[in-house]
């Protein structure tokens, strides 16, 4: 395409044709460093300070503001039109696979998100597509190294949810339950036998079988469980273990 000299004219024409053409219209390669430039200058009529007559500068300054704010809106509309086309080649490039998938009309500033999108739904096609085809387990624990990292990082003393998931609202309530049990118990005195301390020692675990995937997370005293995948089973502390079992994520193991 040869150079185009930008000016509002020539950005609503080419506005005018994005807007009633479904492929990605071809544009010079330094379109938006000439739409830069030329917004600059309609800036810098906006500053400028010389001497004119006062009628004069205040009615070609209020001409160019307004002739801004136009160019702006026209901007945006185009820009949002290319992106729309852009991340339809996106989509084809991702289903298709193929290498001959036309990008001479995308221009080099909208190339990252051209391939980044195109990265991106190849991905997800290939983690939820292609594995359910094959009959394979999905994976959800996208981020869940990224979790534990996080909140391996956090201050030893700072308060600290118990797991980095879904989980957590529940977790969070059973703690503030523990705690108030425990504050109550502190107030009467204990006289029971020793064989009792065994069994709530055992009662602390329980053994559950998992009824769908978990991500890595972190315990009250930020000891590591998992990542667990569909029926594995696992010995985890009880606090834990009724969480996952009422959010239908394990069953309990007799």
């Amino acid at each position: 395409m040869a150079d185009v000299k930008i000016t509002y004219e020539t950005l609503f024409d080419i506005l005018r044709r994005e807007k009633s053409r479904d492929e990605l219209q071809l544009l010079d390669k330094n379109f938006y460093q000439d739409v830069l430039e030329y917004l600059k200058q309609k800036q810098s009529i906006l500053e400028d300070k010389s001497d004119q007559s006062e009628l004069f500068r205040v009615s070609e300054a209020e001409k160019t503001r307004i002739q801004l704010q136009n160019v702006k809106k026209i901007l945006k509309e185009l820009y949002e039109k290319r992106e729309r086309k852009i991340i339809n080649l996106a989509i084809n490039k991702a289903r298709t696979g193929s290498n001959i998938i036309d990008t001479t009309t995308v221009l080099p500033e909208e190339k990252p998100l051209f391939e980044q999108a195109t990265s991106m739904l190849s991905k997800s096609r290939n983690e939820i597509l292609h594995k359910l085809i094959l009959l394979k387990n999905l994976n959800i624990t996208t981020n869940a190294s990224d979790l534990v990292q996080e909140q391996s990082s956090t201050d030893i003393n700072s308060a600290a949810p118990i797991i980095q998931n879904p989980l957590e609202d529940d977790i969070n309530t059973t703690k503030k339950a523990s705690s108030e049990e425990v504050s109550e118990a502190q107030k009467e005195p204990r006289s029971c036998p020793k064989h009792v301390d065994e069994e709530e020692s055992s009662a602390k675990s329980q053994t559950v079988k998992f009824l769908g995937s978990i991500p890595k997370f972190l315990g009250r005293d930020k000891e590591q469980f998992g990542p667990f995948e569909i029926d594995d089973v696992a010995q985890l502390p009880a606090e834990i273990a009724q969480i996952l079992i009422k959010k239908g994520r394990a069953e309990m193991l007799k």
